[in-house]
């Protein structure tokens, strides 16, 4: 594995630092820089805490990153991190604090008196981050801090003061940061934030500890068209007759189509396992995009065939008040078109979840995103290709990030790997634009 010429930069941006914020655009490889820069320091205990919709996906980037390493890795989730005793949290040599966002800012709740009257306010650490940052949190059991997240400050800058304030950059409490750096009006509940000020004195608090690159900044460096896979949180814990799954097993290690020789007619065990695995991946996948869409992302589309599967991830979006809408061989042509012009229009609209096999020909719009993860996909290469095209062309000044969703499960991982390494080396083959 190589790291990109910026993601050098981003490495030893991290590895030169005690406390640093990496702040790159969702998709440039924050993961891979900090992992990279624990390996260059010789870090031997490092703790990752990361929504829990990512710790697997942490477990397998070290071992992308730093195979056989000989060091020990803990991941916790935020949840499980508030549930830690200070006495019981480990003494790390880097603590990484992946969608360091989460910490963004204390709760400040009105005081009213006996009569309910307003009489002031009360800052209030969050429960995320007094188990972080507060006292005996896990950043006081550190010898370096690193926070990661591609939006250091979702809503304003008043959240950017956990991360300044605990890891040494101001002095100033909550409220004196506000007074400093915030535009404010007075409501019925307190001041209320509505811009920055003193810009450039905040920029000096965030030099040398702040590093923040975008796409548009790095293009050069980037290929057109990334391929990736990603690991869900779960497994699969779905059964396979002995002998499918030694022949699957076969395919994989002989990098050949896995289904070669088994089955290829929608019939039999492959394809009732095939569906169950993608109803398994449904509530993983969702907490995923939840997180992502939260990290900054803008668009994404989601590539499924079985309509099960793109029918719960659709409702599970919805549920996390994601817009999300459907794209499958079921819709009339008026129903397709306006889920195209939504996606394409409505910044609401935030995920297209769109059947492989009806979106992979034929389909204009897709483009608005660079992004797209594959939850299921097809044996055949030049189907996921065709499906992933649709991001990659005229109209696309971004780019393109495809990832293949995998479950936490030995051979899932070796068969999503090689559908998108064949994916990889067909698309060449078809170009773009």
């Amino acid at each position: 594995m190589r790291l990109y010429p910026f993601q050098e930069e981003g490495r030893e941006f991290l590895a030169a630092r005690r406390t640093a914020l990496l702040a790159d655009q969702m998709g440039l490889g924050k993961t891979a820089q900090a992992i990279t820069a624990a390996r260059q320091i010789g870090a031997e205990k490092i703790g990752v805490i990361c929504p829990a919709s990512v710790r697997a996906q942490w477990e397998q980037q070290f071992s992308k990153w730093w195979p056989a390493g000989d060091f020990y890795l803990g991941v916790q989730s935020y949840d499980s991190a508030r549930e830690a005793e200070p006495s019981a949290i480990p003494r790390y040599d880097v603590l990484v604090l992946d969608e360091a966002h989460y910490l963004k800012n204390p709760t400040v709740e009105p005081e009213k008196d006996e009569d309910n009257s307003l009489t002031g306010r009360t800052v209030a650490a969050t429960g995320r981050v007094r188990a972080v940052y507060g006292k005996g949190g896990w950043a006081h059991h550190a010898d370096r801090i690193w926070a990661l997240t591609g939006t250091p400050a979702p809503n304003n800058v008043s959240e950017l003061w956990t991360h300044l304030y605990i890891l040494g950059r101001t002095k100033l409490g909550y409220e004196e940061f506000v007074r400093r750096f915030c535009k404010t009006v007075v409501g019925d509940w307190g001041p209320r934030i509505v811009g920055a000020r003193n810009v450039e004195e905040l920029r000096g608090l965030l030099d040398g500890f702040m590093l923040r690159r975008f796409k548009d900044d790095v293009l050069p460096d980037l290929p057109p068209i990334r391929w990736d896979t990603v690991t869900l949180d779960g497994r699969d814990d779905i059964s396979l007759p002995n002998d499918l799954a030694a022949e699957l097993e076969h395919h994989v290690a002989e990098d050949t189509n896995p289904l070669s020789g088994v089955r290829l007619e929608p019939e039999g065990h492959i394809a009732t396992a095939r569906r169950e695995l993608g109803i398994k991946k449904i509530k993983p996948a969702a907490e995923l995009i939840r997180d992502e869409i939260a990290g900054g992302l803008d668009k994404l589309v989601v590539f499924a065939y079985h309509r099960d599967v793109i029918w719960g991830l659709t409702e599970a979006l919805g549920s996390f008040g994601i817009g999300a809408v459907s794209y499958h061989g079921g819709h009339s042509d008026t129903e397709r078109a306006r889920t195209v012009e939504c996606f394409m229009n409505e910044p609401a609209c935030q995920v297209a979840v769109v059947q492989y096999d009806a979106g992979g020909t034929g389909l204009d719009g897709l483009q608005v995103a660079a992004n797209a993860l594959f939850v299921e996909w097809s044996w055949t290469p030049a189907t996921n290709v065709q499906a992933a095209m649709r991001l990659h062309r005229i109209g696309q000044n971004r780019g393109v990030l495809i990832r293949f969703a995998e479950m936490n499960a030995p051979l899932d991982q070796a068969i999503t790997r090689v559908a998108a390494r064949k994916a990889a080396d067909l698309a060449p083959v078809f170009g773009s634009f």
